[in-house]
């Protein structure tokens, strides 16, 4: 099991706080909370560090999370953990063994940002991300909840690569107090583009297990040192 952060502390505390609406001062606790934190098993983690996976609230139970697998090709392949393919676990309501959840907001945030890199960086299938992600939803976060700045999303999503044609009445963004000048937040944008392609990435655990044991070169180095480096944290699938 490992900790993967949802907001990643690369972006910058004051920017994550500029984000979110909050004081500059409240940046820390929004990127160290507990509540910034997922405890998944390491294939999980994987996909869901780099944006192949995203959770977000249940449509049908806030209260509840799903996981969404947007990458076909991971789908296809075998849990390294377990002997069930990748697809049952696309769509499917998390189980947590404690109280404890993750925050919304952070995970409202990490759903855009990786459909905005994966679009980036051309990954096959992003043309059917948003129907698969936002398709059951009527919004994209209720717009009760607030959780994000709507300028600096679309500064975002265009400073990523990404188009805001067809975001402009998702819910759940609005103006916060104190907002910066559009330059300012273009700066503010660059910074966070820089910080969520340069978090740290951790060894693939997607592949299937017969094809690891039957490549006699694979090298494992990778895979014992990341053992060695497991952290205490959130809960998780």
């Amino acid at each position: 099991m490992k900790v993967a952060h949802i907001v990643p502390y690369s972006i910058g505390e004051t920017n994550a706080a500029y984000l979110f609406g909050d004081k500059p001062d409240d940046g820390y606790e929004t990127i160290w909370s507990e509540k910034n934190g997922l405890l998944l098993e390491h294939g999980l983690q994987s996909i869901f560090d780099d944006g192949r996976m995203l959770i977000l609230p249940d449509p049908i139970d806030e209260n509840e999370f799903v996981s969404i697998i947007v990458c076909q090709e991971v789908r296809e392949k075998h849990w390294f953990s377990s002997d069930r393919p990748y697809h049952e676990f696309h769509k499917k309501r998390l189980e947590f063994q404690t109280a404890a959840r993750p925050e919304k907001h952070h995970l409202y945030l990490h759903a855009p940002l990786s459909l905005f890199s994966r679009r980036r960086h051309n990954a096959p299938g992003w043309e059917n991300d948003r129907e698969l992600v936002f398709g059951d939803r009527e919004v994209w976060a209720p717009p009760r909840d607030i959780c994000a700045r709507r300028s600096m999303m679309k500064t975002l999503a265009l400073e990523m690569g990404d188009s805001w044609e067809g975001l402009e009445a998702v819910g759940g963004l609005g103006e916060f107090p104190k907002a910066k000048s559009p330059d300012e937040e273009r700066r503010i944008a660059t910074l966070v583009k820089y910080g969520w392609e340069t978090r740290p990435k951790y060894p693939e655990f997607i592949d299937d297990r017969k094809e690891i044991a039957d490549d006699e070169e694979s090298d494992t180095s990778d895979f014992e040192e990341y053992d060695e480096d497991e952290e205490d944290g959130e809960d998780g699938e």
